[in-house]
């Protein structure tokens, strides 16, 4: 997904909702002053007891991403490069006793891609529409995967396991565009 925000073309993400909202709460999810809060289908009032406060920000927030790097190019051992498309990195030095460090162990130094929040809401999984897949980044459609719902199904898949899609939780849409730093 790294290669698909160095090209412009991802430009949101969804996370698992957690916890799920309880039965009954299905229908609306109010967004108000930076939290959502369920309703109740059968009583019409607001829960009190569940509220979410998005953990991936709110508009205008900056993250910062993380990326696997590599060491060892060439004759030189010291040289190391983002895995993503092999452009070298800031780091001097490789400090780390190992020739590969996964996206997790970044540091913050060495991050090269920063996003700005633009917008936060919660839906079901399974509601992603056709823009909004293609705005995952994926791609690899084929006669086999003919849509871009369709590639992010997959995509979704592997990388949450059997039975995620089908569960339909509840999930965080994160959109955002990249800035300069």
């Amino acid at each position: 997904m790294v290669r698909a925000l160095l090209d412009d073309r991802k430009t949101q993400t969804r996370r698992i909702l957690k916890p799920q909202p309880q039965a009954g709460t299905e229908d609306v999810l109010e967004y108000k002053e930076n939290f959502f809060h369920p309703w109740s289908d059968t009583e019409s009032r607001l829960l009190p007891d569940q509220n979410w406060r998005c953990p991936y920000g709110v508009p205008g927030d900056r993250l910062w991403v993380k990326e696997s790097i590599v060491r060892g190019y060439g004759n030189d051992m010291q040289m190391s490069r983002y895995s993503a498309d092999g452009m070298p990195t800031i780091a001097d030095a490789w400090p780390w006793q190992r020739n590969h460090l996964a996206s997790i162990h970044c540091p913050r130094r060495l991050s090269r891609i920063l996003l700005e929040v633009s917008g936060v809401w919660v839906e079901r999984l399974q509601d992603i529409s056709e823009p909004d897949a293609a705005a995952e980044g994926v791609d690899g459609i084929s006669s086999l995967v003919p849509t871009s719902r369709d590639a992010y199904r997959q995509l979704w898949k592997d990388l949450n396991g059997a039975g995620s899609w089908d569960s339909n939780p509840w999930v965080w849409v994160v959109s955002f565009k990249r800035v300069d730093k």
